[in-house]
């Protein structure tokens, strides 16, 4: 099923960094129709025993007359050749007690290898793509890149946009107060500083509560998504991978843009080429696709305007900021619900 590298005729162990292991022990139970083994205890128990003789003997002769007590007299006479066997048994019990625990890594070879006969559609290319149907168990090999509206608001968080609409709001107030006539009274001067503090801290909550609302529009609190570039060129296409944070094994759920990972996922939209940035957003998808990326584009060509031909220093005049954004995901897309990403 997956693209195994041999070594010395051995597969390298998988390394995982995003694991959904409800998913993944929801389909090894389905698949085998049989409860998970958490733990197993093996319990071996070892016994040894051994006996010992020892033999004495004596050659000379003799009687003896003893006294027992409660009997009276008794006479004893026999041979001195006394031989005696006197045996003794040592038991040694030993108790080796061994506990297993299974691991999520292995329920997900486990499901891996249960997939290999034929449950599983790789995707390699644009057409792998086009038939792959909602529902379909997929597994493709990508590089990922950012999904550019994701990295905004993570820098733009509330406090962030609050903060700067509070100093934006001030600094407008401070050089309107120093474009008035020096002959104006202290007592102005404060009042219109009051009425600068009144607007800012207004413009800021406004500004934080917008911010959370077009965070919570794009769920980016609790998920996120990496697009997952296929090959390239016509015969690529993009794997809009919607990932919940809380699945990720490393703490930086950017790791993935740093390399080409696997990734065993759900179809949960087919192909569509072409696709709004904004079209799964509740509110914000009510933005014509068109006149938002026109909008954008004309964003951008005006801050490359202003940076471009700026002479920064060593001859340098190009272009030095990335301002792109576009909303469209261009060419063929297809959305997924990763199982586990590995590599």
């Amino acid at each position: 099923m997956s693209r195994e590298i041999k070594r010395s005729g051995a597969s390298l162990p998988t390394v995982i960094v995003y694991q959904n292991a409800d998913f993944v022990s929801g389909m090894l139970q389905e698949i085998y129709q049989i409860g998970l083994l958490e733990s197993a205890e093996i319990d071996v128990q070892t016994k040894h025993s051994e006996t010992k003789g020892s033999k004495k003997s004596g050659g000379a002769k003799g009687g003896a007359s003893v006294t027992a007590p409660f009997v009276g007299k008794t006479d004893l006479s026999a041979s001195a050749d006394y031989i005696g066997d006197q045996a003794r048994s040592d038991e040694n019990a030993t108790a080796d007690r061994k506990k297993f625990v299974y691991s999520q890594a292995f329920y997900l070879d486990r499901v891996r290898a249960a997939l290999r006969n034929g449950r599983v559609h790789q995707l390699a290319s644009a057409a792998d793509a086009d038939s792959a149907r909602i529902g379909y168990i997929v597994e493709f090999s990508a590089s990922f890149r950012a999904n550019e509206v994701n990295a905004i608001l993570d820098v733009a968080t509330p406090e962030l946009t609050s903060a700067l609409t509070r100093y934006i709001t001030r600094r407008s107030g401070t050089e309107e107060l120093r474009s008035l006539s020096a002959n104006i009274d202290h007592a102005e001067i404060v009042k219109l500083r009051a009425v600068t503090e009144l607007e800012a801290s207004d413009r800021a909550e406004l500004a934080s509560a917008v911010t959370a609302a077009v965070r919570a529009d794009f769920r980016g609190d609790r998920t996120k998504e990496f697009y997952a570039e296929v090959y390239g060129g016509a015969d690529g296409f993009t794997a809009i991978t919607v990932c919940e944070v809380e699945y990720f094994t490393t703490q930086d759920s950017d790791r993935l843009l740093d390399g080409k990972f696997t990734v065993l996922a759900k179809v949960i939209s087919e192909v569509e080429v072409d696709r709004p940035v904004l079209g799964r957003n509740k509110l914000l998808h009510r933005f014509d696709v068109d006149f938002l990326d026109q909008t954008l584009r004309g964003v951008v060509d005006k801050t490359r305007q202003r940076a471009g031909g700026a002479d920064i220093g060593n001859g340098y005049t190009g272009e030095y900021f990335d301002a792109s954004l576009s909303a469209k995901i261009a060419g063929r897309s297809l959305i997924v619900m990763p199982i586990a990403i590995y590599v």
